[in-house]
């Protein structure tokens, strides 16, 4: 019985995780030459569920997680949320012909990952009012957001690793192999 409840704690526990995040990341990043460095935290966990969780309940918590990040944002309504969904559909398609064996391609497809996002959103952007030009705000704030997103992805997929091993996510046959973690024949 405890061993369901606890599973079941599995996606609170996420949402809660974007929620500090979130609460970090707008409490340290406000001011002016931090703003550049501001990661989004969202881009994590709809990585994170487009490659580890089936797809209704990736798709799911995926919304939720949207939702979050759009209320907190200035950004129109439902901008947000198409560009993570889209982005999402884009991964889950693509994630069967995906090879991540080694703990560095997590953070290229972070880089990646993050950079479609921001695609994605400016596209949406445009569609909504074709007269603003939002592509150089993309081009000054991206490659800092990218290095900053880059360097906190592996202790994100770590702590989201782990939240998964502690609420029983998967049974010991499901569970996926460990392409955080360097290997004996992985040797520097």
């Amino acid at each position: 019985m405890s061993h369901l409840f606890i599973k079941a704690l599995n996606i609170p526990a996420l949402i809660f995780i974007l929620c500090i995040g979130i609460g970090i990341q707008s409490a340290l990043f406000s001011y002016q030459p931090l703003h550049y460095f501001k990661p989004e935290i969202g881009i994590f966990i709809v990585l994170w569920c487009a490659l580890k969780r089936k797809f209704t309940e990736g798709g799911i918590v995926t919304l939720i997680a949207a939702y979050i990040v759009e209320l907190h944002s200035s950004a129109p309504s439902g901008t947000i949320m198409s560009a993570y969904m889209l982005s999402y559909l884009l991964l889950r398609s693509c994630s069967g012909y995906l090879l991540l064996s080694k703990p560095h391609s997590m953070l290229i497809l972070t880089a990646v990952f993050s950079l479609t996002i921001k695609v994605f959103h400016i596209i949406i952007l445009s569609l909504i009012n074709p007269n603003d030009l939002h592509w150089f705000n993309l081009f000054e704030v991206s490659l800092p957001n990218l290095i900053t997103e880059v360097i906190l992805a592996t202790w994100i997929f770590r702590l989201l690793k782990k939240l998964d091993w502690v609420t029983f996510k998967y049974s010991k046959e499901e569970q996926p192999h460990d392409d955080l973690k360097l290997t004996e024949n992985e040797g520097l």
